[in-house]
């Protein structure tokens, strides 16, 4: 995919990498993929729900900038390809029962790159993805879907109890089946204990 921009400066920021161009510069992106074999090839790990705070966070929110209120929940790819979540494919919540809570919009994870949800009842994207649900610190559930011709697939799904102000759940290390109560908590970043 490639991108021309005409402006005197400019810095995109996609999925916590940067490209920055000066005048008129064209630059390419890795081709997007799409998880081929159809929906069954999703469901191998191909996205992970990696790391989620829903209690007391200090992770910048643009909508809320103070600190103590923001939950989030974070997508990591576990592949080397880079992956488009196309709109009405892909959806996270904290209903197990509601498959549709929250529609992503449309965005790529870089390989082995991360994508972090405000969980806030904001509903909206700016620059960062604002979803319409808040986790609730006393235990919650999260999913994670997605829909492709008419066929709907369990892509990740995470049921956490009473949760601790300040610390974040995260898969240590990024994308494995360990869950760690983390004291670092790392949104768009490497986790770590």
């Amino acid at each position: 995919m490639k991108i021309t921009y005409t402006l005197a400066c400019v810095t995109v920021l996609l999925s916590c990498s940067f490209w920055s161009c000066t005048k008129d510069r064209t630059f390419e992106l890795p081709p997007p993929s799409e998880p081929q074999g159809g929906a069954d090839n999703i469901i191998n790990g191909t996205l992970r729900v990696n790391e989620f705070m829903a209690k007391e966070s200090a992770f910048y929110n643009e909508l809320n900038p103070i600190t103590g209120d923001n939950d989030w929940v974070e997508l990591f790819n576990t592949t080397n390809d880079t992956i488009y979540l196309a709109s009405g494919e892909w959806f996270v919540t904290d209903d197990f029962a509601d498959t549709t809570m929250f529609e992503l919009p449309d965005t790529l994870i870089l390989p082995r790159g991360f994508l972090t949800v405000h969980c806030d009842e904001q509903d909206t994207t700016i620059t960062q993805i604002h979803s319409n649900f808040k986790l609730a610190s006393s235990g919650d559930d999260i999913g994670l879907y997605h829909k492709r011709s008419g066929e709907w697939v369990v892509v990740d799904e995470y049921t956490f109890g009473l949760q601790n102000p300040g610390v974040s759940m995260a898969r240590i290390p990024d994308g494995s089946t360990n869950w760690a109560v983390s004291a670092n908590p790392t949104p768009n970043l490497p986790n770590q204990e």
